[in-house]
């Protein structure tokens, strides 16, 4: 019987341990979820306590950095990749520097590093007298092929003559046998807008690679009041313009909207306006309708970042947050 006896206490104790063990990794367990899904909601959350500063601290950081970004782009005489990347790791530095000083002084440590970055290469055209054929005065032309991403897409047109045409309106493409389209003319879209615009106005009109179309109206521009269309913010004029962002029944018409990549960007009809245009393209691959350097003149062709990647860490008395941020301004939604 003692022999028995003995033998239960063993198991006991044995089954004692490892109810232990299993209470112990549970503990593990659930902390480590617990901090995952802290790191995941932190960004999107603000009722965490010191957790708002950091969120607060992570966008200005982003748009600040992308600032950045896209200055150095824009630099002409900056002009290879190597460059790009130096003198981006360089201005992040200095940031780091000056918002760790800044930060300290409310109690927070702050860390931003340079991680890596992707190429690209910026289109452009600075002369705003000139209209928007190619080097070559081709009104209809290819800017880039086989394009996987595109970003910051923007126009200032300081004057558009398509003679009352819609058909003859200025218009951009993205396609890849699918076709995204956006079109500027002196005629708007019949049962869309206003078909027939006045004498003083202009339409934004945009059709999705599922065929929905809209458009905006806008007071026609002049040499000293253009018309400022930025593509990838969805505004035209600094006004949010439902054709490049959605429709009231939340439809996408944002640029590529229905259009898978890779794809090719083209101007048709470049003759009817004149004015700048920039833009910043992933993966491309580019002929002789552009200068392959900087051309004040003349559309041209440069080594650009795409985006860029960080590493940000945030301690304050009451959180410690980490993440990788990537910066890409004037990326449109996936």
């Amino acid at each position: 019987m003692a022999h028995l006896s003995g033998n239960g206490r063993e198991r006991g104790q044995l089954l004692l341990v490892g109810v232990l063990v299993l209470a112990a990794m549970f503990i593990v367990l659930a902390l480590v979820v617990n901090s995952a899904v802290f790191a995941e909601n932190l960004a999107t959350r603000e009722d965490v306590p010191g957790s708002e500063e950091a969120v607060e601290y992570r966008a200005e950081l982003v748009d600040g950095i992308g600032e950045i970004v896209v200055a150095i782009n824009e630099d002409e005489n900056v002009t290879s990749q190597s460059e790009l990347e130096n003198h981006t790791q360089n201005e992040i530095a200095m940031v780091r520097s000056r918002g760790g000083l800044s930060q300290a002084i409310s109690g927070a440590v702050v860390e931003v590093s340079y991680r890596n970055a992707t190429p690209g290469h910026r289109i452009a055209q600075e002369n705003a007298s000139r209209n928007l054929t190619d080097r070559n005065a081709t009104e209809d032309w290819t800017l880039a092929e086989d394009v996987t991403s595109v970003r910051n897409v923007g126009f200032q047109l300081r004057d558009v003559d398509t003679g009352g045409n819609f058909s003859r309106g200025f218009e951009m493409t993205v396609s890849n046998g699918t076709t995204w389209s956006l079109s500027v003319s002196e005629e708007g879209l019949t049962g869309v807008g206003a078909d027939g615009l006045g004498a003083d106005e202009v339409a934004v009109t945009v059709e999705t690679g599922t065929g929905d179309q809209a458009e905006c109206v806008r007071d026609k521009p002049n040499a000293t009041s253009p018309l400022t269309i930025d593509v990838t913010g969805g505004t035209v004029d600094g006004e949010p313009c439902h054709a490049l962002n959605r429709q009231a029944d939340t439809t996408p018409m944002w640029l590529g909207a229905g259009v898978g990549d890779p794809y090719d960007i083209e101007f048709d009809n470049g003759g009817s306006v004149n004015g700048t245009y920039s833009m910043v393209v992933e993966n491309a691959s580019f002929d002789a309708s552009l200068h392959s350097t900087y051309n004040e003149s003349e559309p041209y062709v440069m080594d650009a970042l795409y985006d860029v990647d960080l590493s940000y860490a945030y301690q304050n008395h009451a959180v410690a947050y980490e993440d990788t941020l990537r910066v890409a301004p004037g990326e449109v939604p996936p």
